[in-house]
């Protein structure tokens, strides 16, 4: 029991953690974006320094990158204009202040924010850990990204057998532990 309140605890304190690391990089992230629109933009480093962290964090919470597509004028004269066109991922451009790129970037921090809010309540809801515990061998196959679903249901059918045979037999297999290490 004590190792479940372990558990318990480190989740949520983990959890916690990062909703609000999150937060405040979003409310620095904002501060950014209107330091460089208002022109004031010497002590902007300070907020790109926190880049790698981010990126951690929007991918600790199962955010993929995003890209968005760039026209960039390379040439013109000569008979014509020259264009070169592609594509650019927004986690490694998240400082740009491209109006484009701050509403997916801000799209990304509130979806992280809601994303570590939502695990923080779920370390303290017993159904969670109830769940947890019922379905244990899916919610291990889905977190290896194990895709077979006729494996999965097969193992599952199993585990609740083995678990009702363990409630069943609990106080025999109990007294067959004891007896192997007392002797």
């Amino acid at each position: 029991m004590i190792i479940l309140g372990i558990i318990i605890f480190l989740k949520l304190v983990l959890n916690a953690s990062k909703f609000y690391q999150i937060s405040r990089y979003l409310k620095k992230y904002e501060d950014y974006v209107k330091a460089v629109a208002n022109k004031s933009e010497e002590d902007t480093w300070k907020y790109v320094q926190d880049q790698s962290s981010i990126i951690s964090l929007l991918k600790g919470a199962e955010i993929t990158d995003s890209r968005l597509p760039y026209v960039e004028d390379v040439a013109s004269g000569y008979g014509g204009a020259f264009v070169r066109k592609g594509t650019f991922s927004i986690m490694e451009n998240i400082f740009s202040v491209r109006a484009d790129v701050v509403a997916v970037t801000t799209h990304m921090f509130n979806v992280a924010i809601g994303y570590y809010k939502a695990r923080t309540l779920e370390s303290v809801n017993p159904l969670y850990w109830l769940e947890l515990i019922v379905f244990l061998p899916k919610k291990i196959m889905e977190h290896l990204n194990f895709q077979h679903d006729p494996t999965k249901k097969i193992l599952q059918v199993i585990y609740w057998i083995i678990m009702l045979f363990f409630f069943v037999f609990e106080n025999g297999i109990r007294q067959i532990i004891k007896s192997w290490f007392i002797r």
